[in-house]
């Protein structure tokens, strides 16, 4: 069963997109690690939700983060914990009164994050636009 769902998806790092066809049979390619890719639609392969990534062929939810394209500039107001692409918080952290250039965000457990960089991000509720 398949849903429209025109979105863009993005391969986590350190982690290959096992290909299936529509039967949930492996396919002879993956896409490679931190790889952007646009899905058309999303579906449900043996119990599990896929994106589809080229005809007939879908990578499954697990292996990559959905995104949209944003670019606004968030500013801080305080020392600003930087994050990973799966939300978990990374030794970077931003200075007081900084301001950085985004260009997508990802929603993570319910919680929006701004990228700042190749995999940083920084939770939407901790910047200012």
């Amino acid at each position: 069963m398949y849903v429209g769902n025109n979105t863009y998806v993005r391969v986590y790092q350190n982690t290959l997109g096992e290909l299936v066809n529509a039967h949930g049979s492996t396919v002879s390619r993956e896409l490679k690690s931190s790889t952007d890719w646009k899905s058309d639609r999303a579906a449900n392969i043996n119990g599990e939700k896929y994106y589809r990534v080229a005809t007939n062929e879908f990578v499954k939810a697990s292996d990559v983060y959905e995104y949209s394209y944003d670019s606004p500039i968030v500013s801080t107001t305080k020392t600003t914990v930087v994050y990973d692409e799966r939300g978990n918080a990374v030794s970077t952290q931003l200075p007081t009164n900084s301001s950085y250039k985004t260009d997508r965000y990802e929603m993570i457990n319910g919680e929006k994050y701004y990228r700042i960089a190749t995999d940083q991000f920084v939770k939407a509720e901790d910047v200012n636009l």
